[in-house]
């Protein structure tokens, strides 16, 4: 008796509980690029470099797109580096070193 009445008042809340800390960690769209206007000359935006170890990969990165410049944005958990050759900024986890965005341009302006 005694167990049904403790699930019956703590089951909605765990349920909402678990949402919330599901829907806390889903990635900020606004990280989410989809234009597909980017063509500059070197090609469309190296979606390709998502989810990748820039630390494994930087030698051909810069190679390829040139230095990167860092810009604000960057603090001890992220790194913002635009790459003008290929003209796109990606967004790094400073504690992984993996690349978590890759937008279009230079952005943050």
């Amino acid at each position: 008796m005694r167990l049904k009445l403790f699930v019956k008042k703590t089951l909605p809340f765990f349920v909402l509980l678990f949402l919330l800390v599901t829907l806390s960690c889903i990635h900020n769209p606004e990280m989410i690029n989809t234009d597909t206007d980017t063509d500059t000359g070197t090609g469309s935006v190296p979606y390709e470099l998502l989810g990748k170890k820039y630390s494994y990969i930087y030698r051909e990165i810069i190679e390829k797109y040139g230095n990167p410049q860092t810009l604000s944005g960057t603090n001890n958990s992220r790194w913002v580096a635009y790459f003008p050759k290929g003209d796109f900024t990606i967004i790094s986890d400073d504690r992984t070193f993996t690349i978590n965005a890759v937008l279009s341009g230079r952005k943050p302006q």
